[in-house]
C-alpha cells in the first residue's frame, strides 16, 4: 500500500511538472531571454516539487547556468539574500556556486547561478574519498557559526566540481540569532507547511525542526552502518570521530516552527 501510494504522489508528481511546462515555457523562455539567458530547457522536470522548477540555459552566449523559478513568494529571493550574506565570508567562497543574477517577473522569481559540470555527492563517493570527508563538516561549521541554518543538508545538496566541494540549494536557509533578511515561509499558507514537512527529508530530528549537524551526523551514520564491512581499520575509527564529532554539536544551533 505504501509503494502504491508514492507511484500515486509521483505520477501526479510527473502530471503538474509537465501541465506547468507546457503551459509556461514560452513565457518563461522569453522572459529569460530578455535577461541574457538563451538556450532554456527543464532540467530534471520529473523531480519538480512545491512549485519549483529547474531549467538550464546559456547567459551571454558562453556561461552555462542553472536557474531555478519559482512562483511561492518570498522562495527564491531568501536564497538570493542568502548568497549575498555568504558571499561576504572569504572562508566560504570556495565552496560557493557562483550567483549570476536574481530577478522577478510576476508570477515568477527567478534565481541565475552558475552550472557546474560535476557529481553530486554519493555514498559511493563518500567511500571512495573517506578523507575530504571533513570538508562536509567543516562547511557546515563555517555556516552555523554564523548562526545560519540550511535545513537541507544531504547529499544531494553537494556538488564535486574540479576537485573541488561545493555545496548549493540555500532555498529555506534562516538566521537563528537575529533579525536578517532572512524570511521563513508564511506558515498560514497550508502548501508552505506541507513543503516545510519534507523539507529535510529523515535528516532532521523530528517534523517541523530542522539541525545541520543533526543531518550530517545521520548521514554518516546512516553511511558507517551500511558500509563498515569494507572500511580499513583506519578509516573504520575515523568514521567513528566524523560520527561523534557531529553528534556532539547537535542542538548547538537547531531551528523548529512549533513553540
Amino acid at each position: 500500500m505504501q509503494f502504491l501510494k508514492y507511484y500515486i504522489l509521483l505520477l501526479i508528481r510527473v502530471i503538474n511538472s509537465n501541465f506547468f511546462y507546457f503551459r509556461n515555457k514560452k513565457k518563461i523562455s522569453k522572459i529569460l531571454l530578455s535577461k541574457g539567458v538563451s538556450g532554456v530547457k527543464p532540467f530534471n522536470k520529473n523531480r519538480w516539487h512545491h512549485n519549483l522548477y529547474t531549467f538550464t540555459g546559456v547567459f551571454l552566449f558562453n556561461q552555462k547556468v542553472f536557474i531555478k523559478v519559482s512562483n511561492v513568494p518570498g522562495v527564491l529571493s531568501n536564497e538570493n539574500e542568502a548568497y549575498s550574506i555568504l558571499g561576504d565570508i572569504s572562508v566560504l567562497d570556495k565552496y560557493l556556486i557562483k550567483r549570476i543574477q536574481f530577478f522577478n517577473f510576476k508570477p515568477f522569481d527567478f534565481l541565475v547561478i552558475d552550472f557546474l559540470e560535476g557529481e553530486t555527492l554519493s555514498e559511493t563517493w563518500m567511500l571512495n574519498n573517506i578523507d575530504n570527508l571533513p570538508i562536509l563538516i567543516k562547511i557546515v561549521e563555517e555556516i552555523n557559526n554564523l548562526f545560519l541554518i540550511h535545513r537541507d543538508i544531504k547529499l544531494d545538496n553537494f556538488i564535486i566540481h574540479n576537485n573541488q566541494i561545493k555545496i548549493f540549494d540555500f532555498t529555506f536557509m534562516l538566521q537563528t540569532n537575529s533579525e536578517t533578511n532572512l524570511k521563513e515561509l508564511d506558515l498560514d499558507q497550508k502548501s508552505n507547511l506541507t513543503m516545510l514537512m519534507d523539507l529535510g527529508d529523515e535528516l532532521k530530528p523530528s517534523i517541523y525542526r530542522w539541525d545541520d549537524y543533526y543531518s550530517m551526523y545521520m548521514i554518516f551514520n546512516k553511511f558507517f552502518k551500511k558500509n563498515k564491512e569494507k572500511l580499513s581499520e583506519e578509516e573504520f575509527f575515523l568514521i567513528i570521530s566524523y560520527i561523534e564529532k557531529c553528534k556532539e554539536k547537535i542542538n548547538s544551533n537547531s531551528y523548529s516552527i512549533l513553540k
